[in-house]
Formats: C-alpha cells, structure tokens, sequence
C-alpha cells in the first residue's frame, strides 16, 4: 500500500504541477495583453510642472501684448497715411475731395470741351484751322480772308463763346 501511496502522490503531484503552471501561464498572458497604465512620479513633481506651466503662460501673455502693440502701431501709421494722402492730396498736391465746385462744376468740365473741340476741329478739318499759314483760293485766284472750313470754324468759335458768356453770368448770378 505504500507503493500506490507514493505512486498517487507522484502523480497528484505532477497534476499539480502541470495545473499550476497552466494556470500559472494563462494569467500572466491574460494581465500582459491588458496593460495597465501606470504613473512614477516623485513627490512634489506637480508643483514644479504648475509653476513652469505658470512661467509659460507668462511670457506667452507678454509676447501676444508686444505683437499687439506693435500691430496697433502699424495700423494706425497705415490709417494716418491714407488720410493724410486723401486730405492732403494725390500727386498733383491737391486733395482728393472737391474743394471748389464752382471750378469743379464749370471751369473743368470748360476746359474739357475746349480741349475736345479743337481736337475735333484740327480732325475734320485736316490741320487747315491750325495756325499753318492756310489761305483759301476763290475760283479766279483772289486770295480770300478764309474759305468754307475756317467759316465753320469761326461759327462753332462764336457759339462757344456765346455759352461761355452765359456760364459766365449764370455764376455770378448764382453768387
């Protein structure tokens, strides 16, 4: 008997054993598949992350208010300057806001048409109005004072002058 004894027990024993290690086994597997996160730290480890976080902070503040400062400065000077070129006037130094409108509304737009005009004259009539010495010819050879063209010419010049001196006196009775 004490020979089935010792056998039982031999293999009770490598039961165990092998039981054991499985068991042994699948739960060291089983925890390592699942890790678990885990903090080290030392004492006192936040409060020196509070106080860099503070620093930071700080001088991320100070930077933002120095660029603003110089934003708000380049802003204005940008503002000034378009102001300055609006009142105080565009390449010709004069301002960009109509300052007289007498000028504006007549003598201007009369010194368009002028200029206009004797474009268009110096056109239709091939350059003959043009201070170029032109004399006309009649049939028989007498030299005229002027001929057809310088004839229009003189009727569109009396016309101008006639709305010239009706703006003229409009004005001043405006005033």
């Amino acid at each position: 008997m004490k020979k089935i004894r010792q056998q039982k027990n031999k293999i009770f024993i490598q039961n165990f054993n092998t039981k054991f290690f499985s068991v042994f086994l699948f739960l060291c597997f089983s925890f390592s598949l699942f890790p678990y996160e885990v903090h080290a730290e030392a004492w006192g480890s936040n409060f020196g992350a509070t106080l860099i976080d503070q620093m930071i902070t700080t001088i991320k503040r100070q930077i933002e208010g120095a660029i603003l400062g110089t934003l708000k400065m380049a802003a204005t000077e940008v503002l000034n300057s378009q102001v300055m070129g609006f009142v105080g006037g565009g390449a010709g130094s004069e301002p960009l806001f109509i300052t007289d409108f007498k000028e504006f509304l007549h003598q201007d737009p009369k010194e368009k048409v002028d200029l206009f005009m004797n474009d268009f004259f110096s056109m239709t009539t091939g350059g003959k109005s043009a201070s170029a010495n032109y004399v006309g010819a009649e049939a028989d050879g007498s030299i005229r004072g002027g001929d057809y063209t310088a004839y229009l010419i003189n009727v569109a010049s009396e016309k101008q002058q006639k709305e010239e001196h009706l703006d003229t006196t409009s004005i001043s009775t405006a005033e």
